[in-house]
């Protein structure tokens, strides 16, 4: 705590010095009258000011008058040598924290020094809170522009008078009456993010909108903001001589985000319009425009294709996947030949890099039914969690439709289809374990019946002769040996009770030839029944 002496008497002020710094006080200012230490506020604002009421030049009182008269609202303790009730009731008026008798007592001292810290503590926790407050609301304030923006940009909201009272309640002002949307669009956002954190994401948003705000506003165009899941969006409100501009701001804006974000974005340009309500137009035009990223390439600015201007142009054939065309592709799979796959997948996006202008409702269709048929494939492999394998089936269909161009979607496709074909290749031996496993414990429930090798490979449905061969190489040894091992296995137990006549037993685990019970029997344990019955049983 910095603490201010203002008196006239040395020996007083060095007498209040020697009290302070044995309280603790270290930084400790002396100044010999109210003149001398205004000229000191004007270097170090102190926390505490202890000033002598009679001083020549400038007193006590007179000072504090003209400290409060500047809004400094230091502490301020007056000490007086006269225990003259005036001046503490023209202190206590003025606001003075406290009034102390000289000679200054220690235990007085502390008590108004403890008293101070208390007061500058909660002030400053209130300080904190206050300021803490404003932040939150300042940004709570930001984030319902920037949302109320958003709907405005993508047509949910339609109402006139609604719209006039959100314009009010945010405090967003239109100074011109021409408008249009501005789309940022972060290039090969799917693999930038794959390899980022989100959080990395919030901050190049952040560095985008504080370039592209600063740039506009330079050349006078108003902006509201607000973010889409790859980059931002910028409301623009402009004058009818400003909008030959805006093309070229945009590129100013690409080399400053190229320079300073280090990433590349493709911006594009929406159509103007007269009417707030119909700013849904302008940034689905300037979604198409970003769109066409796919066949321009990135890093430009791009304006609404020329179809979306009222001009047209004749579309390529476009070849559907037909049931016919999607099995194909899944036999082609299940033989793990990606060279024919991809061919199948090049050939259905080649019409799109014949398009001078993407139509966005084709191609996300084509990246579904792509998508789709991964997923069918892992489920034809057997493969049930392929949320394991690929993800969320909605996410991997953003991430397809989030690639920069048409090349990247091929690209992305055989990454994942490579993807595919490793799960299952991994799968495969695990599964026919599995397969095993369900037939073992099928004939673990039904060893008393009269159960076949066919029986056992239909309800693992593979063939009896493929299944003979598993079995074995999975087991160590064939079926008919498995099953029997079963059984002698449950007539052990069987035999354990005496209860038990040994010729039921063996119809009883399913053998129903009495002396061929006997033979198996002995040749799994070294005995017969009834000798094992006679070591082992209860008796």
């Amino acid at each position: 705590m910095n603490v201010l002496i203002v008196d006239d008497e040395n020996l007083m002020r060095d007498e209040i010095t020697s009290q302070l710094a044995t309280l603790g006080m270290n930084r400790i200012e002396q100044a010999s009258d109210g003149v001398e230490a205004l000229e000191r506020l004007g270097e170090a604002m102190p926390d505490l000011i202890i000033a002598d009421i009679r001083m020549p030049r400038m007193d006590g009182l007179e000072l504090f008058e003209q400290i409060r008269n500047r809004g400094i609202h230091t502490p301020f303790v007056v000490v007086s040598g006269y225990d003259l009730f005036q001046y503490a009731q023209q202190a206590i008026r003025l606001g003075a924290f406290a009034y102390l008798l000289k000679p200054i007592k220690q235990n007085e001292l502390k008590h108004t020094l403890d008293a101070v810290r208390d007061m500058l503590h909660k002030k400053q926790t209130e300080q904190k809170l206050l300021s803490s407050v404003t932040k939150k609301m300042s940004v709570g304030m930001e984030y319902m522009r920037k949302q109320f923006i958003l709907e405005l940009a993508t047509g949910r909201i339609q109402n006139e008078r609604n719209l006039q009272r959100q314009l009010d309640e945010l405090d967003i002002r239109f100074a011109q009456q021409d408008f249009l949307i501005v789309l940022l669009s972060l290039d090969r956002y799917v693999e930038w993010l794959a390899k980022r954190p989100l959080s990395e994401l919030d901050l190049i948003k952040y560095s985008l909108e504080n370039i592209a705000t600063e740039l506009m506003d330079r050349h006078q165009i108003g902006t509201y903001c607000f973010e889409t899941e790859d980059g931002i969006g910028m409301l623009l409100h402009v004058s009818s001589g400003s909008q030959g501009r805006i093309a070229d701001v945009c590129n100013e804006v690409i080399k400053n985000v190229k320079a300073y974000a280090k990433c590349e974005i493709t911006i594009g340009i929406g159509i103007t319009v007269h009417d707030p309500l119909q700013l849904a137009h302008s940034f689905e035009a300037a979604r198409k425009a970003v769109m066409q990223r796919l066949v321009s390439g990135g890093g430009r600015v791009l304006h609404p294709p020329q179809k979306h201007m009222g001009e047209s142009f004749t579309e390529p054939d476009f070849e559907l996947i037909t049931l016919a065309t999607e099995q194909n592709i899944l036999d082609e799979c299940c033989k793990r030949n990606a060279d024919a796959v991809m061919a199948y997948v090049k050939r259905l996006y080649a019409p799109f890099k014949q398009l001078p202008v993407i139509n966005p409702g084709r191609l996300t269709n084509l990246n579904f039914q792509l998508t789709m048929i991964l997923f069918k494939y892992l489920e034809h492999s057997g493969i049930k969690e392929m949320g394991d394998v690929l993800g969320d089936e909605f996410l991997l269909y953003k991430q397809l439709n989030g690639c920069s161009s048409i090349e990247t979607m091929i690209e992305w496709f055989a990454s994942k289809l490579q993807t595919c074909f490793d799960a299952v290749r991994t799968y495969k031996s695990p599964g026919e374990t599995r397969l095993i496993q369900k037939a073992k414990e099928y004939i673990q429930l039904h060893y008393h019946q009269d159960i076949t090798l066919e029986k056992v490979a239909e309800h693992v449905h593979l063939s009896p002769s493929y299944f003979s061969r598993l079995f074995k190489q999975e087991t160590g040894q064939n079926f008919s040996g498995y099953l029997i091992s079963c059984r002698i296995q449950r007539a052990r137990l069987l035999l354990r009770d005496d209860t038990n006549k040994v010729s039921e037993i063996g119809h009883q685990v399913g053998f129903y030839d009495t002396k061929h019970f006997y033979k198996l029997f002995k040749k799994v344990t070294g005995m017969t029944p009834s000798e094992y019955r006679n070591d082992h049983g209860n008796r």
